[in-house]
């Protein structure tokens, strides 16, 4: 079942699905809740846009709401690295000594979460800009001379 689910995502979906998978993982292990919950929200979106059994009617497009969930993962992840570089920064370097070097292993969680979110903005925001455009409509045509 999950390979047939994998095959029909394309590579940017594919991209971003594993970097949901990545914030889901980093996020159980003790980063955020709230990226938890977003980065599962994409995984979903993803799954009810492709199921068979599924007939919803999107309000807007399914590439827009993953570029805004991922967006929103993606800043997230930033100011929990800054914040997190912050506190370091503030008990000695970068924390190498504070709390016996779990700061160490809190960082890296950090950057793993980062890259995470990395790559589900990066494929969500490839698969938008692959999104095909809706043209306004074109302007009337002039009238034509009056004849002489």
């Amino acid at each position: 079942m999950a390979q047939m689910f994998m095959s029909k995502l394309s590579a940017n979906e594919r991209m971003a699905l594993w970097g949901a998978v990545i914030v889901f993982i980093v996020s159980l292990i003790g980063t955020s809740w709230l990226t938890l919950i977003l980065a599962a929200a994409v995984a979903v979106v993803y799954y009810l846009k492709y199921s068979p059994t599924s007939n919803i009617t999107w309000p807007i497009q399914v590439e827009i709401i993953n570029l805004a969930i991922s967006a929103i993962i993606g800043l997230l992840a930033i100011l929990g690295l800054l914040g997190l570089i912050g506190i370091g920064s503030v008990f000695g370097g970068l924390g190498f000594g504070f709390l016996g070097g779990l700061f160490i292993v809190v960082l890296v969680g950090a950057v793993v979460n980062l890259i995470g979110a990395g790559m589900m903005v990066l494929g969500t925001w490839r698969e938008y800009q692959a999104m095909p455009k809706t043209a306004p409509p074109a302007p009337p045509a002039p009238p034509a001379p009056p004849a002489a």
